[in-house]
């Protein structure tokens, strides 16, 4: 049994944290584990998430939600050679040394996706994470995907499955 902790943020930063807890513990009060991840954010996202307002003391503006051209989108991914575009998402696989560790990069990346308020759709199979960005309403390639996709490699190791 798991108990999330409120995320906690501050300028360019944001701790998420959960208590794992004892199932076999009638009470509940029993706790296994506490894991703690604090991402340190880009200045490029400080000055679109600090003192707006949403969830964690961060926030988005609501123009970053726009979708972008496609000449906007390739440009911006020049920059990013561990993103493909594929579908009309922004798509990276990454592969780990084990399970574990792929699992435990999650926890960063969610803390990085509620501190911006977007989150990604991920899957992990074994040791391969692969994560896909897109702006679902409107439909598209938004500023605020692009942001999420460079907190992500600020996050990830540089190679890429």
């Amino acid at each position: 049994m798991m108990r999330w902790r409120r995320p906690v943020s501050t300028a360019g930063r944001a701790t998420l944290s959960y208590q794992t807890l004892c199932p076999n513990c009638p009470t509940s009060s029993h706790l296994l584990a506490t894991v703690s991840s604090t991402l340190w954010y880009p200045r490029s996202l400080r000055s679109a998430g600090d003192n707006a307002g949403n969830r964690m003391g961060g926030g988005v503006q609501m123009s970053r939600h726009i979708p972008l051209t496609f000449c906007a989108v390739t440009d911006a991914l020049v920059d990013r050679p561990t993103w493909a575009l594929v579908d009309g998402r922004l798509v990276r696989s990454h592969a780990f040394a084990s399970w574990q560790e792929a699992h435990a990069m999650l926890v960063p990346i969610a803390a990085a996706a509620e501190y911006l308020n977007h989150h990604p759709d991920w899957s992990q199979r074994g040791t391969t994470l692969r994560i896909e960005l897109t702006t679902h309403h409107p439909r598209g390639i938004s500023q605020l995907d692009l942001d999420l996709a460079e907190a992500i490699d600020a996050i990830l190791p540089e190679a890429t499955a």
